[in-house]
């Protein structure tokens, strides 16, 4: 099999790889740099402090690595064959990378919201049948 049958050019190829590539490094990059470093930890817990760092930094270059593979292929067979656009769609990916696991913690959180607030409106009226029904006829 080859590009042609596939339909995608070499720019395609290299956006697909470089683009999460990308946007992963700069996930990683700023996870890293937003922790603070703990100097004051005992030594039992330093195992398990690691571990959380190694933890956030993971999901943030997994998120970066999503958001830049969204990147590319929405790009994919609408970049020119120049270098130019090949670069402005990578630095898309970069910013995506940075922003990315930012908006979707945001949007995750606005959702909770959303359902939390349905449930408190759903809940009270639940709760007045239930009492209706529960109440025994005089």
């Amino acid at each position: 099999m080859s590009l042609d049958t596939l339909g995608l050019s070499w720019h395609d190829i290299i956006l697909l790889i470089g683009s999460p590539i990308l946007a992963m490094t700069v996930a990683g990059a700023r996870a890293a740099s937003i922790l603070n470093p703990l100097e004051d930890v005992p030594s039992d817990e330093k195992f398990k402090i690691t571990y959380r760092k190694f933890d956030w930094i993971l999901g943030w270059i997994v998120f970066g690595a999503l958001s830049g593979l969204l990147v590319a292929l929405l790009f994919v067979g609408a970049v020119k064959e120049d270098i130019g656009s090949l670069g402005r769609v990578l630095a898309i990916a970069m910013l995506s990378g940075y922003l990315g696991p930012q908006l979707w913690n945001k949007q995750e959180k606005l959702i909770f919201h959303l359902i939390d607030r349905k449930i408190k409106e759903v809940l009270p009226i639940a709760q007045a049948e239930a009492n209706k029904q529960n109440q025994p006829d005089a």
